[in-house]
Parts: structure tokens; C-alpha cells; sequence
């Protein structure tokens, strides 16, 4: 157990010194350096990294504008690209 807190403790005290944590809500991006850290996401990625594709294309389609991309695989690509 020590060795695992300790590699923790020195993990998110590089993180801290290396600054990825600042202008961020909540101290972290999830598509940064500290994606390691996230154990579990649930929900929209896209709402999560800052814009909620989703929600956003059913609402301007319900306004009557049509919408050119599937929300659902923009989501996909997002995903890829965070894991990167």
C-alpha cells in the first residue's frame, strides 16, 4: 500500500508542479495531463470537455436548423482523441 500511495503522491505532485492544472474548473482537463487521474466518466464527453454536442445539435434541430453531422459520432472522435 505504501508504494502505490507514494507513486500517487509523486504523480499528483508533478502534475501540480508542471502548472497543467491552472485556468482549468476544477484544477484539471480531463483531455490533459491529468486524464490519468479520471477513473470513470459518465455522460456526454463533450459536455465534460466544455460543449455539449448532443444537446446542442437536438436543440438547434428542433429550431428548425438542419445539423450536417451525427452528434453521436462526433462524440466517437471526441473520445478518440482525448485517449490519445
Amino acid at each position: 500500500r505504501e508504494e502505490i500511495h507514494e507513486k500517487i503522491y509523486a504523480e499528483i505532485k508533478k502534475y501540480i508542479k508542471s502548472g497543467g492544472w491552472k485556468g482549468f474548473a476544477g484544477g484539471y482537463a480531463i483531455q490533459g495531463m491529468a486524464a490519468p487521474f479520471v477513473v470513470e466518466q459518465t455522460g456526454s464527453l463533450s459536455a465534460i470537455v466544455g460543449f455539449p454536442v448532443v444537446l446542442a445539435t437536438e436543440l438547434l434541430e428542433q429550431m428548425g436548423v438542419m445539423v450536417e453531422i451525427d452528434p453521436i459520432e462526433l462524440e466517437i472522435e471526441i473520445k478518440k482523441e482525448v485517449g490519445k
